[in-house]
């Protein structure tokens, strides 16, 4: 990053790295890195790199506002995410299973999916302890080490896939299951479920698995095979886990409605 020109040591030349980053500070390490140094629009070195990710949807009004606000790492993961749709064309993945690991990941519920795809794309990784620590705030090497993550793929680091952790199944599979009598639910509100669904499949609102799995299913035995979805693969997974432990004995995940293969069987 420093032969790159886009960060500096402080005037004591130590890098510091566990100094915090301000919101202008990673929006101009960030820019900078993708498209070189930007003339200012006013008297402060970092308002043309505001001006600009603010015109371009990569931050909000926030971070407009408190340009020189310790940024979160919460924050951090919505201005990189934002980076790598709009800045990098890079679509998100569609798989972030493996984000639902991290214990904290739903106590920012805007901050969701940003956070997951960053980490499951192995550009911010988590504290170690099954923790994202969102609200922390975000360090100069953490910047260095995320921006470098963003730009060249071969460094990124994604987790490990636990092996079919929430027994997801592929369209195919599902398919195979629905022609042998597998009870395909969609766990989506019912109006969005009116919107659209599955052929074959029937609506059982995710709240009413969660107050009382038992009464959503009524008549279904136990060892029936139920393969839920919802929009992203969040609320199919939440099912799949209450269910079990009500005790229904095969139950699939096959995730959110809106992947590539699923968008066909609307």
């Amino acid at each position: 990053m420093t032969e790159r020109g886009v960060i500096t040591g402080k005037k004591d030349e130590v890098f510091s790295s566990e100094e915090t980053v301000t919101n202008a500070q990673l929006v101009a390490m960030l820019l900078k890195n993708r498209y070189g140094a930007m003339e200012p629009i006013n008297e402060h070195w970092y308002s043309g790199y505001m001006d600009y990710a603010l015109r371009n949807g990569i931050i909000t009004d926030l971070e407009s506002e408190f340009p020189n606000a310790a940024i979160t790492r919460q924050s951090a993961a919505r201005i990189i995410h934002e980076m790598l749709n709009k800045v990098y064309n890079e679509a998100d993945d569609e798989n972030w299973i493996t984000a639902e690991a991290l214990a904290d990941l739903y106590d920012c519920h805007t901050c969701v999916m940003h956070v997951a795809q960053v980490y499951v794309k192995g550009i911010m990784t988590g504290s170690g302890d099954g923790l994202f620590r969102g609200t922390d705030k975000l360090t100069r090497a953490q910047a260095d080490e995320a921006i470098m993550r963003l730009v060249e793929p071969s460094l990124r680091v994604p987790p490990k896939q636990n092996v079919n952790i929430d027994n997801l199944i592929t369209m195919e599979r599902a398919s195979e299951l629905m022609e042998n009598g597998a009870l395909l639910v969609d766990v989506r509100s019912a109006d969005d479920y009116a919107t659209g669904h599955i052929k074959g499949s029937i609506s059982t609102p995710i709240d009413n698995i969660i107050s009382d799995p038992r009464a959503a299913f009524m008549g279904i035995e136990s060892d029936t095979t139920i393969i839920v979805y919802c929009r992203r693969g969040t609320n199919s997974r939440r099912a799949v886990q209450i269910l079990n432990e009500a005790g229904y004995t095969s139950v699939y995940n096959l995730g959110g409605i809106f992947s590539e293969a699923m968008k066909k069987m609307i």
